[in-house]
């Protein structure tokens, strides 16, 4: 059932009108209306940038996609329980024994769990996933061994999808898709009445939503509009035919005529070498002297002392080990080292390729200064931090690495 609700797909032409656009949907209202909007942004970096273009301390939630589903969560009286990533993983090698292989290698229990997570955020019911299947393999399964072993893979799948869903009720908890399920047949104390989505569909944007949370958006209880921003270049890789399926009966409207003109801005000029030059484009020797000479050509452009400042630290994803490194500001004409007060770039090595990782922002408050020299802590970084206890801990009178 779709309640009643104002759905506003809000268009904007390019990125300067589409921050102009999140943020005069994010200031809209009072202190009262802004406690009960939500804004879902795919990152929490952009939740951090977003709320300082805002700048009000009573302005609306920023969520992600994850954290959407934390706040309606912690707006239910009461919230049922839920289930760690951890607990959801010995719930689904429980549930994966149950159905009968009794050993699996090492990481598919994990796989099976992340397909069951598409599998529902497609809407799709493990029943109707097995019937499928079944119609498809069983009238080659018995002269076709291939389809036979996939029928098998099918049947084990969907019984283990089952134990897992048998054993959350057991244990009177929920994930992510049982929430929803709760979310739509029960009311929230502190509900939500609006949604500002400022992300596209998971075609568009691996952070972006899919077709289960669109669901959600038009059956939530008490929810009073949604407003979805998007840019013309988005809605023209397909996504604005998918929005209107997502979202049905959903209405158009330029972000000028709901009073969300941006102030004009300058477009970006692209730099490149002066006429009669050897190359077409600017060669560096390496990434530093790259960032040296863009921080010199822009500083010499404005006429201003420029200051680009960077943080790492590195994590190794093998152990609760956080190994901090300088926090640096480079003044690029005396290579001058300071301290900063900005948010640090902390970086997360990824398995079994370390240098693919994700990148978090953290405050200057969580990371320890240290005195290393500058060729040590490349090395240090060469390395991403292995083997590295024995010249970070001299540089900090012997205190153990801090635990994440």
């Amino acid at each position: 059932m779709i309640s009643p609700r104002r759905t506003r797909l809000v268009r904007v032409p390019d990125l300067h009108a589409f921050r102009h656009a999140i943020v005069g949907l994010a200031r809209a209202g009072d202190a009262q209306a802004a406690r009960a909007r939500l804004v879902i942004v795919p990152t929490v970096g952009a939740a951090l940038q977003l709320g300082a273009l805002i700048g009000r301390p009573d302005g609306p939630e920023l969520v992600t996609r994850d954290g959407f589903y934390d706040s309606l969560h912690a707006r239910l009286d009461p919230p049922p329980r839920r289930l760690t990533p951890y607990e959801r993983d010995v719930v689904a090698q429980a549930a994966v024994r149950s159905a009968g292989r009794t050993t699996m290698r090492e990481g598919l229990v994990a796989e099976v769990l992340r397909f069951y997570d598409q599998l529902r955020r497609q809407g799709r019911a493990v029943g109707r996933f097995e019937e499928l299947l079944e119609d498809v393999l069983a009238r080659d399964a018995e002269y076709d061994r291939g389809a036979e072993r996939m029928l098998d893979q099918t049947r084990l799948l969907a019984a283990a999808f089952r134990e897992y869903e048998r054993r959350l009720v057991h244990a009177d908890a929920c994930d992510e898709h049982s929430l929803r399920e709760h979310l739509l047949a029960h009311q929230a104390r502190t509900p939500v009445r609006e949604i500002v989505v400022t992300v596209g569909d998971w075609i568009a944007d691996p952070k972006g939503l899919y077709m289960a949370d669109f669901d959600l958006l038009t059956r939530l209880p008490q929810l009073e509009a949604v407003d979805v921003v998007a840019t013309d270049g988005l809605l023209g890789s397909g996504f604005h035919q998918r929005i209107h399926e997502w979202l049905p009966g959903i209405e158009e409207v330029e972000s000028v005529a709901i009073g969300l003109a941006p102030a004009p801005s300058a477009r970006p000029v692209l730099e490149v070498p002066d006429v009669g030059a050897d190359s077409l484009v600017f060669v560096r020797r390496d990434r530093e002297e790259e960032l040296i000479a863009v921080a010199r050509d822009v500083r010499d452009a404005r006429s201003v002392d420029l200051r680009l400042r960077f943080s790492l630290a590195i994590c190794p994803e093998s152990s609760d080990e956080t190994i901090t490194v300088p926090n640096l500001t480079f003044d690029w004409e005396h290579h001058r080292v300071g301290e900063t007060n900005g948010l640090i770039v902390v970086y997360f090595p990824g398995s079994p390729d370390a240098w693919n990782g994700s990148l978090a922002l953290v405050g200057s408050d969580r990371v320890q200064a240290m005195d290393v020299p500058f060729a040590a802590m490349i090395e240090i970084y060469e390395r991403l931090g292995r083997d590295c206890s024995s010249q970070l801990n001299p540089a900090v009178g012997g205190i153990e690495p801090k635990t994440a």
